[in-house]
């Protein structure tokens, strides 16, 4: 069950965090976000899913970035629960508005809080079952 959505730098969502349950109503005047936050949940699921790539068009362009700052990372959370365990996936992407492009600058996810993956700038790390230290290895980022 999604548990928990966070949003930073995303259209009209800054520092946005969205607590769910089972069953939660998204209710507000028009311009609040609650679209947003649906686009937000279509991206990941398409970039996850590998239909898009970070620098598709259709996922999460530099237009996405909040308009009234300067800040060029977009940060993104799920926290998910599947039975006893809770995951968090995290992505930061950092975006370049002069050229209008955008590059995933972190990822990870971690189970119960313990790291299973981490992509930091180029290079990745891998965890075994016990979250001891995997393979690493480089990666176009």
């Amino acid at each position: 069950m999604l548990q928990r959505l966070y949003i930073d730098n995303y259209k009209c969502l800054v520092n946005f965090e969205l607590p769910l349950q089972e069953l939660s109503l998204l209710l507000g005047r028009n311009g609040v976000g609650k679209t947003s936050v649906l686009d937000v949940v279509y991206g990941l699921r398409r970039l996850l899913s590998g239909a898009v790539r970070v620098t598709s068009p259709d996922a999460f362009p530099t237009r996405t970035l909040t308009r009234w700052q300067n800040r060029e990372l977009q940060t993104f959370e799920v926290e998910v629960r599947l039975g006893s365990e809770t995951f968090r996936y995290r992505l930061e992407v950092e975006h370049h508005r002069s050229t209008r492009q955008g590059r995933i600058r972190r990822e990870d996810l971690t189970s119960n809080g313990q790291s299973l993956f981490e992509c930091e700038m180029g290079t990745v790390q891998l965890y075994r079952d016990d979250h001891s230290q995997g393979p690493s290895y480089a990666v176009d980022w």
